[in-house]
């Protein structure tokens, strides 16, 4: 459960664990337990808390100090050895990691596939793959940061030792069988998760407007999402946003969930001509906050150039938000409509569907009836099934890892 224990716990990673463990503990109560890192940011006891009133069992793994070993690839064999010990204590059938490229930047690692002494003993070794994006933009995910290239890398072959890969999307599944010529029978597809507050009836009317002035919306408003990062293009969308006509922009706002560093964001909203309350930024939104400004905003636009699934897509969807997407990686599948894509790499085509959306009334309202339908599939139980059942079915064929 590394990735709801770091900072990771406000993004996707963090939010999959959740939802996964969620899914697995209301379906199959005690046949599941938690590891929890003893070293990151949220202590194991404060990880159990935040399932209440799941009350689940957590079991709580230590590292070796990172500070005895040289090298941060001699700390993580050391890692790996005291892994298969604390695994083969907790009695395990199956251990699932659900972020394999988690760590980085903490003194802390992931219940990564470990070795094991008797290996017709060791449990199913199952591992979520999320993206590749790393390995296909180095020079913007590791070169930048000392040593990541080599510790991606390593994580990158340790692949292999999973007996399962579970993957988040056709677009995703793809990438271990192409990249690393692992087996396609040892990767399969589960659909990823909505946690149910998304699921929920939105609050009153005047809840929603009370929300909307304490944030500083104060007309109808388009909804993107972060973070702030290269692969989101939160750049391109306000660009796009800059070349809306006129009046439309003077009776909307651009709302933008998730910003942590927002000085950049203002400022290219000022270099674009942006009036001052156009541009709306929003840190940290809880999400119940977050499910009601999804089901309150005029559209929700998800300007991302790459992603491996692509949550927030389906987040807003469930809320009843018409949703447009770029036309990229996994997201024509999670939208699940033509019509609803576009180019992310042309503020103009960007601009021309917020347009359409914001025009045309009886496709908004069509938009918003395919959401809900589609995001129906992605619930924590249909997750937390699709997982169950395919565990239990690699443990019947026990297809061996490559040691």
């Amino acid at each position: 459960m590394l990735p709801a224990q770091t900072g990771s716990r406000l993004r996707g990673l963090g939010r999959f664990a959740r939802t996964l463990a969620t899914g697995l503990l209301q379906a199959r109560g005690d046949a599941v337990s938690l590891g929890a890192s003893l070293h990151a940011e949220q202590s194991p006891q404060a990880l159990a808390d935040s399932f209440a009133p799941l009350a689940p069992r957590v079991l709580a793994y230590g590292d070796a100090p990172r500070e005895r070993y040289w090298t941060r690839a001699g700390w993580e064999r050391a890692v790996l050895r005291e892994r298969g010990a604390f695994i083969a204590a907790s009695g395990a059938d199956v251990v699932v990691t659900p972020a394999w490229f988690e760590g980085w930047g903490e003194h802390c690692e992931p219940l990564q596939p470990a070795r094991f002494a008797n290996a017709a003993s060791r449990p199913l070794q199952v591992a979520a793959v999320h993206d590749f994006i790393p390995l296909q933009q180095p020079a913007v995910c590791l070169d930048p940061y000392p040593g990541m290239r080599r510790w991606y890398e390593r994580r990158l072959a340790a692949y292999g030792q999973a007996d399962l890969l579970i993957a988040l999307s056709q677009h995703v599944r793809r990438k271990p069988i192409e990249t690393l010529a692992v087996p396609p029978a040892r990767v399969v597809v589960v659909p990823a998760a909505v946690a149910s507050v998304f699921f929920e009836a939105p609050p009153q009317p005047h809840a929603v407007q009370a929300l909307h002035a304490r944030l500083g919306l104060s007309r109808p408003f388009v909804m993107g999402i972060g973070p702030d990062d290269v692969r989101k293009n939160l750049g391109g969308l306000l660009q796009a946003w800059s070349r809306l006509p006129g009046a439309t922009r003077q009776s909307h706002q651009l709302a933008i969930a998730g910003v942590q560093r927002g000085e950049p964001l203002l400022k290219r909203a000022r270099g674009l001509g942006l009036a001052e309350d156009e541009l709306v930024l929003l840190p940290h939104v809880p999400d119940t906050e977050l499910a009601a400004l999804y089901a309150s905003c005029r559209l929700f636009v998800f300007s991302s150039l790459a992603e491996g699934f692509g949550l927030p897509v389906v987040e807003a969807m469930a809320c009843g938000a018409p949703v447009l997407a770029g036309n990229n990686t996994s997201l024509p599948e999670v939208v699940g409509r033509a019509d609803a894509l576009f180019d992310a790499g042309s503020a103009d085509a960007i601009a021309q569907a917020m347009v359409r959306g914001l025009q045309d009334a009886d496709w908004r309202a069509a938009l918003s009836r395919h959401g809900r339908e589609h995001a129906a599939g992605y619930t924590q139980g249909a997750l937390a099934d699709a997982v169950w059942t395919a565990c239990e079915q690699a443990l019947a064929q026990r297809m061996p890892a490559a040691y």
